[in-house]
């Protein structure tokens, strides 16, 4: 009995690891995602991994907010720092993370991220379950339909569509050294 449980478990496993097609996603390729947060390709669909992952590389300038505070109903976010150094926040903590680190953003824990540093900062986004794509759609599709005129008006609809994708955005927990970051600028 146990065995066939196994074998059937096996095969099972087997059947989904051939779901979707291998695939190579050469340099400079996938879709630009417009989001005005930061430099975002998608780099895996959720369509090409049967649901189950998406595959961003965000690139950050100097001194640029990243996401403020948020926390995830149905998403895990795996960041993975390629180069330049990103600030993380998880939970109470901050993070200063270079080359090489790996960051886990688990659904239900604020986070946050910018690139406090003088250089241009890069990073691997890896987002379980691929729900988080339609969130990234929905806000591109909302600047351009609802061309919000004020910082304030921006930060107001992504909190709605945020709200709307399982996503809570915690402006409130942005911690007092990344503040001007996330400020608006100045007129």
């Amino acid at each position: 009995m146990l065995r066939a449980l196994l074998l059937s478990a096996l095969a099972g496993m087997a059947v989904a690891a051939n779901a979707h097609e291998p695939r190579v996603v050469a340099p400079g390729e996938g879709r630009t995602v417009e989001v005005p947060f930061h430099g975002t390709r998608l780099l895996l669909s959720d369509q090409m991994s049967e649901g189950s992952v998406s595959i961003y590389e965000f690139d950050l300038g100097p001194g640029t907010a990243g996401a403020p505070p948020h926390k995830h109903t149905h998403e895990d976010e795996y960041a993975y720092v390629l180069g330049g150094e990103i600030s993380f926040m998880i939970g109470d903590n901050v993070v200063v993370a270079g080359p090489g680190t790996l960051a886990a953003l688990t659904r239900g824990t604020p986070h946050g991220f910018w690139n406090a540093g003088e250089m241009p900062a890069r990073a691997l986004f890896i987002v379980s379950e691929g729900r988080f794509e339609r969130f990234f759609d929905a806000v591109a599709m909302g600047f351009r339909e609802e061309r919000p005129v004020s910082p304030d008006a921006a930060n107001a609809m992504v909190g709605r569509i945020a709200a709307a994708h399982g996503i809570t955005m915690r402006p409130d927990l942005i911690p007092p050294e990344a503040a001007r970051y996330f400020a608006p600028p100045a007129d």
